[in-house]
């Protein structure tokens, strides 16, 4: 716990520009900020050490945003890819999640944690298609994969590259 409170208050020193806005004891971690015509919001997944949002908070921000485009991005992917911990450890709050960025207009969600790259597209409850783009390529050890979601069939892939580094470009 010491290491992880450490890890926090480093963060929040080299990175102060990020706004404070977040949920108590996130602030600084979990975010949300509009720029131009897009709205943006950066999850802390790791409230209390779990695999898990504040989904109250996430859902307020959504409900608050006026731009047309919407980007969410957090550490792990919410449909397992490679890696056993991800918000799919739980399945109900990861769909409320999910849900919740489809009925708001969400198309897309950034990620890391595993180390490469995958594209998959995963409808919400509403049939709403919402794309999970792993971008795990930033620098670390890069990792193979089998190709198989832990999802299963609810999850589609599109793209899948490993062993090479990398990164996204997004133009909106």
């Amino acid at each position: 716990p010491d290491t992880v409170i450490r890890l926090k208050e480093a963060f929040r020193k080299n990175f102060a520009e990020i706004p404070k806005n977040g949920p108590d004891g996130e602030e600084g971690l979990t975010y949300s900020f509009a720029h131009k015509n897009a709205f943006f919001i950066g999850l802390d997944q790791y409230v209390g050490g779990q695999h898990k949002i504040h989904q109250g908070w996430f859902e307020r921000q959504l409900a608050g945003n006026r731009q047309p485009h919407v980007f969410v991005y957090g550490h792990e992917p919410a449909f397992g890819a490679r890696h056993r911990d991800n918000l799919g450890f739980y399945p109900s709050d990861r769909d409320a999640f999910w849900n919740a960025l489809g009925r708001a207009g969400g198309r897309i969600y950034f990620c890391g944690h595993d180390h490469f790259y995958n594209r998959a597209l995963i409808d919400d409850e509403a049939g709403h298609p919402i794309r999970q783009i792993i971008v795990g390529t930033g620098g670390g050890s890069l990792k193979q994969w089998s190709g198989l979601y832990q999802d299963g069939k609810s999850v589609r892939g599109e793209r899948h590259e490993s062993g090479r580094n990398g990164y996204a470009l997004v133009t909106v």
